[in-house]
C-alpha cells in the first residue's frame, strides 16, 4: 500500500515535532499537491493558555482560506501505523484527530468511529474525515488515484477557539502573538501568502521587524 501524508501548516517545513519529538518517516520531502488546495483557518489554541507553548495554530474549515496542500510519501505501507505515526508527530492521542482515505470497501481501523464511502471514477474509497466537505474529499481522492497511492492521511483537529476568542487571546497575551507569528512564519511561503491577511485580521503582525 502507498501512502500519502498530507499537510498545510508546519510539518511541511517541520516533519519533526520540536514540542513532541514525534517524526514523520518520509521518503521525500513535502511537495505541492497539483489542481488540490485545502480550506484553512487559524482556530486552535494549541496548549493551555498559560502554557510557554501555547499558540493558535492551523485547521480544517469548510468556510476557511482555500491554501495549498502538500504530500510526502510515508515509509509504512500499514494505513494504522501511518495514522499512529502522524499522532505522534502532532502531540495528540486521539483517532479523530487524525483522517484518512483509503481505495476499497469500509474498513473500520478504530472500531468506533462511523466510516463514509465515495465513488470517484468507478472507484470506491472509504474513511473518516471531519471539517473537510465531500466535494473536497472527492478533490483528493482524484488526486490518490492520478498519483497512484492507495491511501492518505490528513491531520484534522477541530477549532476550539472563535475568532473573536482568538483575536482577544493574541491581543492579551504577548507570548501566544509571538509564538503564533513564528508559527505563522514557517509556513511555506505559498500558504503563507494566501492566509496573511486572514492572521493579520487576528491581531498578529506579520510585518518583519
Amino acid at each position: 500500500m502507498r501512502i500519502a501524508n498530507l499537510a498545510y501548516g508546519s510539518i511541511v517545513n517541520q516533519p519533526h515535532s520540536q514540542n513532541y519529538g514525534g517524526k514523520l518517516q518520509v521518503k521525500h520531502e513535502f511537495r505541492k499537491v497539483t489542481n488540490v488546495s485545502i480550506p484553512l483557518i487559524f482556530g486552535r489554541l494549541s496548549s493551555a493558555k498559560n502554557s510557554s507553548k501555547s499558540r493558535v495554530t492551523l485547521v480544517t474549515d469548510k468556510k476557511g482560506v482555500e491554501c495549498p496542500l502538500y504530500y510526502a510519501e510515508s515509509e509504512h505501507t500499514n494505513l494504522i501505523k501511518a495514522i499512529n505515526e502522524m499522532k505522534s508527530r502532532e502531540g495528540t492521542s486521539l483517532d479523530s484527530n487524525i483522517s484518512y482515505l483509503r481505495t476499497g470497501k469500509p474498513r473500520n481501523l478504530f472500531g468506533r468511529w462511523s466510516i463514509k464511502t465515495i465513488m470517484v471514477s468507478g472507484v470506491e474509497f472509504s474513511g473518516r474525515w471531519k471539517n473537510i466537505s465531500e466535494d473536497k474529499i472527492k478533490e483528493i481522492a482524484g488526486w490518490i488515484l492520478d498519483e497512484g497511492f492507495d491511501a492518505a492521511v490528513i491531520t484534522e483537529f477541530d477549532s476550539n477557539r472563535t475568532p473573536d476568542e482568538i483575536m482577544g487571546l493574541v491581543t492579551e497575551s504577548e507570548g501566544i502573538r509571538s509564538r503564533t507569528k513564528a508559527y505563522f512564519e514557517n509556513l511555506p511561503t505559498e500558504a503563507k501568502a494566501s492566509l496573511n491577511e486572514h492572521i493579520s485580521s487576528l491581531g498578529v503582525d506579520t510585518s518583519r521587524n
